[in-house]
Protein backbone atom coordinates (compact mmCIF):
# COMPACT_ATOMS: atom_id res chain seq x y z
CA UNK A 1 0.00 0.00 0.00
CA UNK A 2 3.00 2.34 -0.04
CA UNK A 3 3.94 3.42 -3.55
CA UNK A 4 7.71 3.99 -3.55
CA UNK A 5 7.63 7.13 -5.70
CA UNK A 6 5.18 9.12 -3.57
CA UNK A 7 7.09 11.47 -1.29
CA UNK A 8 6.06 14.50 0.67
CA UNK A 9 7.27 17.86 -0.56
CA UNK A 10 7.02 21.05 1.46
CA UNK A 11 5.17 22.87 -1.33
CA UNK A 12 2.39 20.30 -1.26
CA UNK A 13 1.85 20.07 2.49
CA UNK A 14 -1.39 22.06 2.40
CA UNK A 15 -3.63 19.47 0.77
CA UNK A 16 -6.82 20.68 2.42
CA UNK A 17 -5.99 24.07 3.90
CA UNK A 18 -9.38 24.51 5.61
CA UNK A 19 -9.08 21.19 7.44
CA UNK A 20 -5.39 21.47 8.21
CA UNK A 21 -5.44 25.08 9.42
CA UNK A 22 -8.58 24.51 11.49
CA UNK A 23 -6.68 21.87 13.48
CA UNK A 24 -3.23 23.49 13.59
CA UNK A 25 -4.30 27.06 14.35
CA UNK A 26 -5.92 26.41 17.77
CA UNK A 27 -2.79 24.58 18.96
CA UNK A 28 -0.60 27.43 17.76
CA UNK A 29 -2.93 30.03 19.32
CA UNK A 30 -2.91 28.32 22.72
CA UNK A 31 0.87 27.89 22.62
CA UNK A 32 1.36 31.53 21.59
CA UNK A 33 -0.96 32.71 24.39
CA UNK A 34 0.91 30.59 26.94
CA UNK A 35 4.22 31.89 25.67
CA UNK A 36 3.04 35.52 25.82
CA UNK A 37 1.80 34.97 29.39
CA UNK A 38 4.96 33.23 30.55
CA UNK A 39 7.11 35.70 28.62
CA UNK A 40 5.28 38.57 30.32
CA UNK A 41 6.00 37.08 33.73
CA UNK A 42 9.64 36.57 32.77
CA UNK A 43 9.95 40.18 31.56
CA UNK A 44 8.42 41.46 34.81
CA UNK A 45 10.93 39.43 36.82
CA UNK A 46 13.70 40.70 34.54
CA UNK A 47 12.63 44.32 35.09
CA UNK A 48 12.56 43.79 38.85
CA UNK A 49 16.00 42.19 38.84
CA UNK A 50 17.39 44.95 36.62
CA UNK A 51 16.00 47.67 38.91
CA UNK A 52 17.51 45.98 41.93
CA UNK A 53 20.83 45.64 40.11
CA UNK A 54 20.78 49.30 39.11
CA UNK A 55 20.22 50.35 42.69
CA UNK A 56 22.81 48.51 44.72
CA UNK A 57 22.18 48.72 48.41
CA UNK A 58 25.14 49.19 50.71
CA UNK A 59 25.84 47.54 54.07
CA UNK A 60 23.75 50.03 56.06
CA UNK A 61 20.78 50.03 53.69
CA UNK A 62 21.99 53.08 51.82
CA UNK A 63 21.58 53.11 48.05
CA UNK A 64 24.98 53.21 46.42
CA UNK A 65 25.44 54.74 43.00
CA UNK A 66 26.10 52.24 40.24
CA UNK A 67 28.75 53.00 37.67
CA UNK A 68 27.66 53.96 34.15
CA UNK A 69 29.46 50.87 32.84
CA UNK A 70 27.44 48.56 35.11
CA UNK A 71 24.23 50.42 34.26
CA UNK A 72 24.86 49.96 30.48
CA UNK A 73 25.76 46.29 30.93
CA UNK A 74 22.57 45.57 32.89
CA UNK A 75 20.38 47.51 30.45
CA UNK A 76 21.96 45.74 27.43
CA UNK A 77 21.54 42.37 29.11
CA UNK A 78 17.86 43.09 29.80
CA UNK A 79 17.34 44.11 26.16
CA UNK A 80 19.01 40.89 24.90
CA UNK A 81 16.83 38.79 27.19
CA UNK A 82 13.68 40.59 25.97
CA UNK A 83 14.68 40.02 22.33
CA UNK A 84 15.48 36.39 23.15
CA UNK A 85 12.06 35.87 24.69
CA UNK A 86 10.32 37.53 21.72
CA UNK A 87 12.43 35.60 19.19
CA UNK A 88 11.84 32.35 21.02
CA UNK A 89 8.11 32.99 20.96
CA UNK A 90 8.11 33.67 17.23
CA UNK A 91 10.22 30.58 16.53
CA UNK A 92 8.05 28.41 18.78
CA UNK A 93 4.86 29.66 17.14
CA UNK A 94 6.21 29.17 13.61
CA UNK A 95 7.59 25.75 14.52
CA UNK A 96 4.29 24.64 16.00
CA UNK A 97 2.41 25.88 12.93
CA UNK A 98 4.71 23.94 10.60
CA UNK A 99 4.53 20.87 12.83
CA UNK A 100 0.73 21.09 12.97
CA UNK A 101 0.45 21.38 9.20
CA UNK A 102 2.87 18.48 8.74
CA UNK A 103 0.95 16.26 11.14
CA UNK A 104 -2.45 17.11 9.67
CA UNK A 105 -0.96 16.46 6.22
CA UNK A 106 -0.51 12.84 7.28
CA UNK A 107 -4.28 12.65 7.77
CA UNK A 108 -5.43 14.96 4.98
CA UNK A 109 -3.49 13.02 2.33
CA UNK A 110 -5.19 9.67 2.93
CA UNK A 111 -8.60 11.36 3.33
CA UNK A 112 -8.14 13.12 0.01
CA UNK A 113 -7.01 9.87 -1.66
CA UNK A 114 -10.09 8.07 -0.33
CA UNK A 115 -12.36 10.93 -1.48
CA UNK A 116 -10.91 10.83 -5.02
CA UNK A 117 -11.24 7.06 -5.20
CA UNK A 118 -14.80 7.16 -3.82
CA UNK A 119 -15.68 9.71 -6.49
CA UNK A 120 -14.28 7.34 -9.13
CA UNK A 121 -16.33 4.50 -7.61
CA UNK A 122 -19.42 6.69 -7.84
CA UNK A 123 -18.71 7.11 -11.56
CA UNK A 124 -18.53 3.34 -11.97
CA UNK A 125 -14.73 3.08 -12.18
CA UNK A 126 -13.38 0.20 -10.12
CA UNK A 127 -9.64 0.84 -10.49
CA UNK A 128 -7.44 -0.79 -7.87
CA UNK A 129 -6.52 1.61 -5.03
CA UNK A 130 -3.12 3.25 -5.53
CA UNK A 131 -2.00 3.18 -1.92
CA UNK A 132 -0.87 5.90 0.44
CA UNK A 133 2.56 7.25 1.32
CA UNK A 134 4.74 5.68 3.95
CA UNK A 135 4.17 7.45 7.27
CA UNK A 136 0.63 8.55 6.50
CA UNK A 137 -1.96 7.98 9.17
CA UNK A 138 -5.27 6.20 8.54
CA UNK A 139 -3.40 3.33 6.88
CA UNK A 140 -5.71 0.75 8.42
CA UNK A 141 -8.77 2.61 7.15
CA UNK A 142 -7.25 2.84 3.68
CA UNK A 143 -6.39 -0.87 3.71
CA UNK A 144 -10.00 -1.72 4.59
CA UNK A 145 -11.14 0.60 1.81
CA UNK A 146 -8.81 -1.27 -0.56
CA UNK A 147 -10.21 -4.63 0.57
CA UNK A 148 -13.75 -3.35 -0.11
CA UNK A 149 -12.79 -2.09 -3.58
CA UNK A 150 -11.07 -5.39 -4.38
CA UNK A 151 -14.21 -7.28 -3.28
CA UNK A 152 -16.24 -5.11 -5.68
CA UNK A 153 -13.72 -5.75 -8.44
CA UNK A 154 -13.89 -9.50 -7.83
CA UNK A 155 -17.68 -9.43 -7.89
CA UNK A 156 -17.56 -7.46 -11.13
CA UNK A 157 -15.13 -10.00 -12.67
CA UNK A 158 -17.47 -12.85 -11.71
CA UNK A 159 -20.47 -11.04 -13.22
CA UNK A 160 -18.50 -10.37 -16.38
CA UNK A 161 -17.68 -14.08 -16.67
CA UNK A 162 -21.37 -15.00 -16.30
CA UNK A 163 -22.45 -12.32 -18.76
CA UNK A 164 -19.89 -13.55 -21.29
CA UNK A 165 -21.37 -17.04 -21.02
CA UNK A 166 -24.85 -15.63 -21.57
CA UNK A 167 -23.60 -13.60 -24.54
CA UNK A 168 -21.94 -16.69 -26.03
CA UNK A 169 -25.16 -18.66 -25.64
CA UNK A 170 -27.22 -15.80 -27.11
CA UNK A 171 -24.87 -15.60 -30.10
CA UNK A 172 -25.86 -19.15 -31.03
CA UNK A 173 -29.56 -18.31 -31.30
CA UNK A 174 -30.37 -15.79 -34.08
CA UNK A 175 -33.60 -14.75 -32.36
CA UNK A 176 -31.76 -13.85 -29.14
CA UNK A 177 -28.71 -12.34 -30.83
CA UNK A 178 -30.77 -9.46 -32.28
CA UNK A 179 -32.99 -8.99 -29.24
CA UNK A 180 -32.82 -5.45 -27.74
CA UNK A 181 -32.22 -6.76 -24.20
CA UNK A 182 -29.25 -8.83 -25.38
CA UNK A 183 -27.78 -5.81 -27.23
CA UNK A 184 -28.16 -3.69 -24.06
CA UNK A 185 -26.55 -6.48 -22.04
CA UNK A 186 -23.60 -6.63 -24.44
CA UNK A 187 -23.15 -2.85 -24.26
CA UNK A 188 -23.32 -3.03 -20.45
CA UNK A 189 -20.82 -5.91 -20.50
CA UNK A 190 -18.39 -3.70 -22.38
CA UNK A 191 -18.89 -0.94 -19.76
CA UNK A 192 -18.25 -3.43 -16.95
CA UNK A 193 -15.02 -4.59 -18.57
CA UNK A 194 -13.83 -0.99 -18.96
CA UNK A 195 -14.74 -0.17 -15.34
CA UNK A 196 -12.07 -2.54 -14.08
CA UNK A 197 -9.41 -0.40 -15.72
Amino acid sequence: MNPPNQRRRWRSFLIDSGYQVSFALPVVTVAAALFVGLGGVAVQKLDTATKVGLNEVGAEGVVVAVSAETREALTARAARIRWGIAGGGVLLTAGLLLFGIRMTHRVAGPLRRIAVELEALGQGKLAAPRGIRRGDLLGELYEKFGVAVEALRQREREEIAVWRQIAAAAALDPALRDHAAVRRMLARLQDKEQSLG
